[in-house]
């Protein structure tokens, strides 16, 4: 077993506001690297040894479902069976205080990288990878009549709770400035009607291609019920959902768009490498480059190794093993803005880029 002592810590409102913050006011970028991809927190009942098990298994759900990007993945036998050892695959774990009074006991989980996509890999399961697209959410609210956006001056604690939501299916958010050019070009009728145009069109100052537009109303009876449409280079797709409270309206929001970004960028990984795959990257100026280009193919969890062929002038020419196909690993090395694609200039090229350097 792998443990470390843990320490109960207490989530106060500055590390509210801290975590808000970095989600509203965080400048807008194609994709980003999910840190805490292999964590989860969880309540507990308690600090005796069955409530911490039983945290383990909850908590490890939650990941497989972050790194699957579907709920599906807990029908699996082979997950159904390693949940039950959950807790022997804790990394570590501490113990938090959270809510208003902090009563409520939460612990948080950290599983190994390699265990959870290596557990992934057996169950023949689609792993979606740390690097994910970015996604600008647009929310609006109707409560006793009156409609208000969700953002950070208008509604911050239904703010954190959007930004939890999507945290925790490990999708990266931009919330939006709501600012004056915000609100010119997308006034909150028009968001309100889920006006597709006029949503995209006031998202291109953000240039990001994953767009998400949600409208709520407070019912009598307490319930939250709305519409959820995404925006993506493939379409349009759209979903009505009741919940009995806001957390359940997001929480099966969110998971709709999770798994509809999975579709497009989780690959069921191949037991075996797949055979050598040639990039070439142009623009590696120096060393700088060269090690920015190396280091992130090589973090890539599909790619088992990626090994410098040759340096000619400004190309860089690696050639890769993976649990992939080229077509499946060239979605997701293009969600780095450095990559940019071009036509192969050579034969035994099978993925070609030119370098941007950031």
């Amino acid at each position: 077993m792998r443990y470390r002592f843990a320490r109960v810590a207490t989530c106060g409102p500055l590390s509210l506001f801290l975590a808000f913050s970095l989600v509203f006011f965080a400048p807008a970028a194609r994709a980003e690297v999910v840190r805490d991809l292999y964590a989860a927190k969880v309540p507990v009942a308690d600090q005796g040894a069955a409530a911490l098990s039983a945290g383990a298994r909850d908590a490890l759900a939650q990941v497989l479902v972050k790194a699957s990007g579907t709920d599906e993945v807990l029908s699996n036998p082979t997950i159904s069976s390693a949940l039950q050892e959950a807790r022997s695959q804790v990394q570590q774990y501490v113990y938090l205080r959270g809510g208003p009074e902090g009563e409520t006991l939460q612990v948080r989980y950290e599983f190994a990288p390699d265990y959870v996509t290596g557990l992934i890999k057996r169950a023949g399961a689609p792993l979606w990878t740390a690097n994910r697209p970015q996604v600008l959410v647009w929310m609006v609210m109707e409560q006793n009549g009156e409609r208000y956006l969700v953002g950070g001056d208008s509604a911050p604690q239904e703010a954190l709770q959007v930004a939890g939501a999507f945290s925790a299916r490990g999708v990266p958010l931009q919330l939006p400035l709501y600012d004056l050019a915000d609100r010119a070009a997308l006034d909150t009728q028009s968001l309100w009607r889920l006006q597709g145009s006029a949503i995209q069109g006031a998202s291109l100052r953000y240039g990001l291609p994953h767009i998400v537009a949600a409208r709520v109303a407070v019912l009598n009876d307490g319930r939250y019920a709305g519409d959820w449409s995404y925006f993506s280079p493939q379409g349009r797709s759209d979903l009505s959902i009741t919940g009995d409270s806001f957390a359940a309206f997001l929480r099966d929001g969110v998971a709709s768009v999770a798994a509809d970004l999975a579709a497009q960028f989780a690959v069921a990984a191949a037991g075996d490498p797949q055979g050598a795959i040639s990039i070439r990257v142009r623009g590696v100026r120096d060393y700088a480059d060269y090690a920015q280009v190396v280091s992130w193919l090589r973090g890539l969890e599909l790619i088992d190794s990626a090994n410098v062929d040759a340096i000619a002038g400004d190309v860089l020419s690696v050639s890769i093993q993976a649990q992939a196909e080229a077509a499946q690993l060239a979605p997701l090395i293009e969600l780095n803005s450095g990559f940019v694609p071009q036509p192969a200039l050579q034969p035994d090229a099978v993925l070609e880029y030119q370098w941007q350097r950031k």
